[in-house]
């Protein structure tokens, strides 16, 4: 189910096609968490939004590839 991505300290998430449901990331393959360090080493096409429950303060984001 496509969530509205509100992020915290960050813009809403204008990429409407990214699907932002944790419990679904077996059905995304290439659903992934990455480090916040590791967030800069990624080309455009790689979108990214923060994980609410837990993660925020560990630093770690949510990142999907957009086709």
């Amino acid at each position: 189910m496509p969530l509205e991505a509100n992020t915290i300290g960050r813009p809403k998430c204008p990429w409407k096609q990214i699907q932002f449901c944790s419990n679904s990331a077996k059905m995304l393959p290439k659903f992934c968490s990455y480090s916040t360090k590791m967030l800069s080493k990624f080309p455009s096409h790689f979108k990214t939004i923060v994980q609410k429950k837990g993660q925020i303060s560990r630093g770690i984001e949510k990142v999907y590839m957009v086709k």
